[in-house]
């Protein structure tokens, strides 16, 4: 297991790296893409390599952010900061979020403007939005279409989204402070972004949302001590994934009975 650190905000969480170990978690998100995303799967399913555990794209990061459920969530901007503390943990990788950068109706990259349409509807009325105060939505679910117009073949559902408008991603900046730590942003004027962290810096100017290479990972906020019954992993597994050794476990499961 690749651990950054414990996340000290929340005190039951604990931020890390997917590695090789993590293997049967990347083939139940590209099983449950291939199941439910006829088109969509060629996108979310973009370079991901589920032997090395490697690639990475804003697709995969939502998918695999829903599949986590109450044992965890995918690190976002948010999270970087206190992660940083711990050193560079991005050197020679980049990792995406589940979030993504809406500065106007008009997209930059073509596949984009389907979605953009779609999100300008959705937001009409409720939320404001322009290059200089850009909205960040976090958390959209990904629903599968058979709109013609829609290339990726996925719909953004953002009902349950955390939407809200960030000045830190206005174009004339270029630098963004995660935390108490600088990092270097790209950004731009228009269209519609992923939300990335790489060893240089944050990237919000990336339209591909679907673009992948064997540098990228997935990190993520596991939940101490949760052990999900359904999950794809054996008990011996689990305990090992959780850091929780055999007989820390038989101590618990006695504790339990005594209740």
């Amino acid at each position: 297991m690749a651990i950054i650190q414990k996340y000290l905000k929340t005190l039951d969480s604990e931020a890390r790296i997917l590695d090789k170990e993590d293997f049967k978690f990347y083939k139940e998100v590209l099983k449950k893409a291939k199941k439910d995303f006829q088109k969509g799967f060629q996108y979310i399913s973009n370079n991901i390599n589920p032997i090395d555990v490697t690639g990475s794209n804003f697709f995969f990061a939502c998918l695999a952010d829903e599949l986590l459920g109450k044992d965890g969530r995918i690190a976002t901007l948010n999270d970087w900061g206190e992660m940083l503390n711990g050193g560079n943990f991005a050197k020679g990788m980049y990792f995406d979020s589940n979030q993504l950068i809406l500065r106007s109706d008009e997209a930059t990259f073509d596949k984009n403007q389907y979605l953009i349409n779609d999100l300008s509807k959705k937001l009409k009325g409720e939320f404001e939005y322009s290059p200089e105060n850009p909205l960040i939505i976090t958390g959209a679910r990904l629903k599968s279409s058979k709109a013609k117009e829609n290339e990726y073949g996925i719909d953004l559902d953002i009902s349950n989204a955390e939407i809200k408008n960030d000045e830190s991603f206005a174009p004339t900046n270029k630098i963004i402070k995660l935390g108490n730590i600088e990092k270097k942003l790209w950004t731009k004027k228009e269209g519609l972004s992923r939300l990335c962290l790489g060893e240089n810096g944050v990237y919000s100017n990336g339209g591909n949302l679907a673009n992948s290479d064997s540098s990228g990972r997935v990190a993520l906020l596991d939940a101490i001590g949760v052990v999900d019954e359904n999950n794809p992993f054996t008990e011996k597994e689990a305990l090992k994934y959780l850091r929780i050794t055999p007989e820390a476990y038989k101590l618990i499961k006695e504790i339990k009975k005594q209740k």
